[in-house]
């Protein structure tokens, strides 16, 4: 087992970090998608450039990693892709980055991966259960 810390949102390192793996190990058998970041804001105060590093960071990643691993998962037909979501894509909060909750749904409702079509392998989402960690949204949240 082994790990590789690289800019997620940039294409040209995931390339060379997979490359970089490959070589050093001859295959991967599982990939984490793990990257994320979170930026407190209230929607009527949120930055573009926040909401896009968000996105990225969160959503584009999972995209770009796994593209650039699937194939030698295909041609193996076998693997596993593990989405780590956050309980926030079962439960919002106001002061959570609106496209925080979005990407964390994403993964979390992709279980049936390209990868998963395509050869006998996994992809999952986990993260903790929403109804266990926090208490429901208090009623002053639904006031604008």
């Amino acid at each position: 087992m082994g790990t590789s810390a690289f800019d997620v949102t940039k294409s040209a390192e995931i390339g060379r970090a997979v490359a970089d793996i490959l070589a050093e190990r001859g295959r991967i058998d599982i990939l984490v998608n793990n990257a994320g970041i979170q930026h407190r804001t209230p929607l009527h105060e949120f930055p573009e450039d926040a909401f896009r590093r968000v996105i990225e960071t969160n959503l584009t990643s999972a995209f770009l990693v796994g593209q650039a691993v699937v194939q030698g998962m295909i041609e193996r037909r076998e693997g596993t892709i593990i989405n780590i979501c956050s309980v926030q894509s079962e439960l919002a909060r106001p002061s959570i980055a609106p496209g925080y909750s979005r990407c964390h749904a994403r993964p979390r409702s992709a279980r049936a991966s390209p990868a998963g079509r395509r050869c006998p392998g996994r992809s999952n989402g986990a993260s903790p259960p929403a109804r266990r960690r926090f208490p429901p949204p208090s009623p002053v949240y639904g006031r604008a």
